[in-house]
Order: C-alpha cells, then sequence, then structure tokens
C-alpha cells in the first residue's frame, strides 16, 4: 500500500468544516472535492464513503471537544468554569464569532440530520455520549478535589450542562438576542451553584 501524498489531518479539517457549514446532504461529493483538494477517488480510497467522510470529520470533532471541555473543567474556580463552558454553547465568549455561533455542534446539527439513517444515528449518539463523558470525567476530578459537592450526581450535573449546552447553541443559531442567551445561562447558573463548594 503507498503512502497518501496528502496531509489527512488537514484534509480531516477540511471535511469537518465541510460538513459544518452544509451539513451531509447539502454537500455533494464535487464540493467535496472541491473543499479539500483531492478527487474523488482519493477522498474514497482514504475514507470509504461519504459516510466514512462525515465519520472521520466528527472523531475529530469529538475528541477535540473532550479535550477542551476536560481542560476547562479543570481551572478553579469550577463555577466560573462551568459558566464558561456555558456562554461558549450560547456563542457569548469571545472564542465565538458571530459565524461559528449560527454553526452551533457539529454532532447535534447531524443528529437532527441523520436519524433517518440507523448506523449513522447510533455512530453519532456514542459520540455526543462520548462527549457528555470527558465532561462527566472533568467533574469528577473537580469533585474529588472538593470543587463540587460530595452529594452531587456527577452524571446527573453532565448531563445537565450538555442538554444546556446543546439549547443553547440551538437556539444561538437563530440569531437570538444575546441578553436573553445570558439570561438562559444565569438560570442554568442556579443549578451549578448548589452543586459548588
Amino acid at each position: 500500500m503507498r503512502p497518501r501524498e496528502f496531509d489527512e489531518q488537514q484534509v480531516i479539517d477540511r471535511l469537518q468544516k465541510a460538513f459544518w457549514s452544509a451539513g451531509f446532504e447539502g454537500l455533494s461529493l464535487e464540493q467535496l472535492t472541491e473543499q479539500t483538494g483531492l478527487s474523488r477517488s482519493s477522498l474514497y480510497n482514504a475514507f470509504g464513503s461519504k459516510s466514512g467522510m462525515m465519520r472521520a470529520a466528527v472523531d475529530c470533532y469529538a475528541a477535540r471537544s473532550c479535550e477542551r471541555f476536560e481542560a476547562v473543567l479543570a481551572e478553579r474556580p469550577i463555577e466560573t468554569a462551568i459558566e464558561r463552558m456555558l456562554l461558549g454553547g450560547a456563542g457569548l465568549n469571545e472564542a465565538h464569532d458571530d459565524g461559528a455561533r449560527r454553526l452551533g455542534c457539529l454532532i447535534g446539527n447531524l443528529i437532527a440530520e441523520r436519524a433517518v439513517d440507523p448506523k449513522d444515528y447510533v455512530y453519532l449518539s456514542e459520540k455526543l455520549a462520548q462527549v457528555e463523558g470527558a465532561i462527566e470525567s472533568g467533574l469528577a476530578v473537580a469533585q474529588a478535589q472538593g470543587a463540587l459537592k460530595p452529594e452531587v450526581a456527577t452524571d446527573a450535573l453532565s448531563r445537565f450542562l450538555l442538554v444546556q449546552m446543546q439549547g443553547l447553541r440551538l437556539v444561538a443559531k437563530t440569531s437570538a438576542d444575546p441578553a436573553r442567551l445570558r439570561a438562559a445561562v444565569d438560570l442554568a447558573m442556579t443549578v451549578v451553584r448548589a452543586s459548588v463548594r
């Protein structure tokens, strides 16, 4: 087997951007070849199918999301770290411009679109669970360090935070009033404050 004559990570980054911007059905193979700079045969040889291209993009997105959430949750005070996560979900922090805010969550977007395909739906659901697991892992470390109350169920709190972020991302895509998004974050933070020491 010949070594690949392209930077695979660079191509995956371009695939991620393409699927994030246009979704699955919104992308033709011609658009994928144009955006990656690879021929159709090279894409199929590397990823097997259009679904394989999507999965490579999502694998990368999920891994980066897990790393980012675990890193944020390692910050103290934990209350400030969680608020930063929620503000990021709403597109209200310095790391998000309006264009990024309107993209939402790649996994959430694709779950909504690919629910009709059982294999893709299961795969994407597992990726979302992987992200939730990373949040729970970060919360468990915080709890072990005394930043969260010992009676807090980190699995329930991680699910709550994931649901809040997904909801904020969806609403933010509609160009919602930032003040209303901020109010939603503030309300979610009342639950968080009841959990921290």
